[in-house]
């Protein structure tokens, strides 16, 4: 897994749109202006929660403290762990890329 700063920032790769559904996001690749259905990724509340920091501009850090205060979790270390298996997990498979901008990248929305 990829060592990344705390203050990494990440956004949603080009090719990709999101879809809320109550607490849950779906991400849809894009291709050619259309959705490729067989290729959905549905992600669950923590998830979505991690995936809505990062596309909000927040840092590794940043996902961290929303995931701690929204599920009120006092172990840091543990949830900066699963934060950084998340995000591993969403690069390696091309759905979220490392950003050096520190502007905000609005993710399309479907």
């Amino acid at each position: 897994m990829p060592e990344y700063k705390t203050t990494q920032k990440f956004r949603l790769s080009d090719g990709f749109a999101i879809s809320h559904i109550g607490e849950e996001i779906i991400i849809v690749p894009i291709s050619s202006s259309t959705a490729d259905m067989g290729r959905l990724t549905t992600l669950n509340g923590t998830g979505a929660c991690i995936l809505n920091s990062l596309t909000q501009g927040r840092d590794i850090g940043g996902a961290v403290d929303d995931i701690m205060e929204k599920y009120a979790v006092a172990d840091r270390r543990t949830v900066e762990n699963d934060v950084r298996s998340f995000i591993a997990k969403m690069v390696s498979c091309g759905t979220l890329v490392a950003s050096d901008d520190t502007s905000c990248h609005e993710p399309n929305i479907l």
